[in-house]
């Protein structure tokens, strides 16, 4: 009795795991992390971005500390 207690502890806690990695990986990292044609778009619209006249406008009366680019 008490060998089945312990291996259904042991399976749902497993099952548990397998359940949030599961969910973690569907809601949140499929979601937010761009796809490769997501990621150029992405890096031509910062690229852009620093070489427009307004964001060099910006720059040079601001302490601009980063634009990350990827």
């Amino acid at each position: 009795m008490m060998k089945k207690t312990i291996v259904l502890g042991i399976f749902v806690v497993s099952l548990s795991v397998n359940f949030y990695m599961f969910g973690k990986w569907l809601f949140l990292d499929l979601w937010y992390e761009p796809t490769e044609e997501e990621q150029i778009f992405l890096n031509q619209m910062a690229q852009l971005t620093v070489e427009s006249e307004d964001y060099q406008h910006i720059a040079k009366y601001s302490n601009v500390i980063a634009l990350h680019l990827i």
